[in-house]
């Protein structure tokens, strides 16, 4: 069905009634921005009415109270978002916060689905509200578009993937570009997993355009949360390539740990790779910062010419031909668990 049945369960909502009124001819545009963070790293709303108890729980993080913008008396924004804020009180931006549901597990991604997909709690779908939408006003789509009434995309997004949202019964009804600036389009590695699979599943972690190996997909939740985050100290190896040879003084710098523009770099170990040339590395640590692989070398003047993750968790990827997948056996599955429940101690 199209957003307007669903809609209408709740049309005393200010937001729907906007969302609604879109519905007719408008020139208006419709722009979602959905944040990344959260209360365990990067705080962008926050939740005014419960400082005190976020205080307790996360002081060494978050914003003191007298810098946050504040837009009512419940919520706040991040002052770097004073362009929103500004929007906000203009009457043009509204913020949807906190997603909640019956036996809550903490997992972020389920109250996302609810958000994009506009379903109960009870039910999961397979299309978004959006997508649905724009499926309504558009049917047949992407079959003869563009065209002389509808010569542009039904929608745009930057930044990941096109999410659910988007989508309408598996057909993305979105033109999208990543925040890589992939001009090529390519896809992720969930394009090419999640049409082949029974059920929803994120990246604990993640890989960069550039850098090949082991990823681990997951509709787990907590356990992605729990190893994503920095502080649960995940070891992996990776395998670097080298525009040049890697000096012996330059390795034992690194062994020793560089210091960065964000702090000193330490790592569990690194090494020449027997038998092979002495810019191929073998390099192992725990480290979840950005591109910690890359801005090490970077940092002594070598330049980083391939990068394969070999190891994330004590798992390999092991006779796993580069674009295959396959599912965790029970017991690294209880592995994986196990090494998450041990960080939280």
């Amino acid at each position: 069905m199209c957003i307007r049945d669903r809609l209408y369960a709740d049309h005393t909502n200010p937001m729907v009634q906007a969302l609604m009124e879109m519905m007719y001819n408008t020139d208006r545009v419709l722009i979602i921005i959905q944040q990344n963070g959260g209360n365990d790293g990067l705080n962008t709303i926050f939740p005014l009415d419960q400082y005190d108890n976020l205080k307790a729980a996360r002081s060494n993080m978050l914003m003191p109270a007298t810098s946050i913008l504040k837009l009512t008396d419940k919520t706040g924004i991040h002052p770097a978002m004073e362009g929103v804020y500004n929007l906000f009180k203009d009457g043009k931006a509204g913020v949807v916060q906190s997603v909640g549901y019956p036996s809550f597990n903490y997992s972020h991604f389920r109250a996302t689905d609810i958000w994009l997909t506009g379903s109960d709690a009870d039910e999961y779908l397979d299309s978004g509200w959006a997508g649905r939408y724009l499926n309504y006003e558009y049917p047949n789509y992407p079959v003869g578009f563009p065209n002389t009434t509808m010569p542009d995309p039904l929608a745009i997004r930057v930044g990941e993937s096109v999410g659910l949202g988007l989508q309408m019964m598996g057909v993305n009804t979105v033109s999208y570009t990543h925040l890589s600036n992939d001009e090529k389009g390519r896809k992720t590695v969930l394009d090419i997993v999640q049409p082949k699979i029974n059920e929803r599943v994120y990246p604990i972690g993640r890989l960069d355009r550039m850098t090949t190996g082991l990823l681990i997909l997951t509709n787990d939740g907590e356990l992605a949360k729990t190893l994503s985050h920095p502080s649960s100290e995940v070891r992996k190896v990776y395998s670097a390539v080298l525009n040049k040879a890697l000096g012996l003084t330059d390795l034992d710098k690194i062994a020793k740990g560089v210091e960065l523009e964000d702090g000193k770099a330490n790592i569990d170990g690194i090494s020449y790779i027997d038998g092979a040339p002495k810019n191929e590395i073998g390099i192992t640590l725990h480290s979840g910062k950005n591109r910690i692989v890359r801005r090490i070398f970077e940092s002594l003047g070598y330049d980083v010419v391939k990068l394969d993750r070999v190891s994330f968790a004590g798992l390999t990827k092991k006779d796993l031909p580069r674009g295959h997948f396959r599912h965790l056996t029970e017991k690294e599955v209880t592995l994986l668990k196990h090494f998450g429940n041990r960080k939280k101690k």
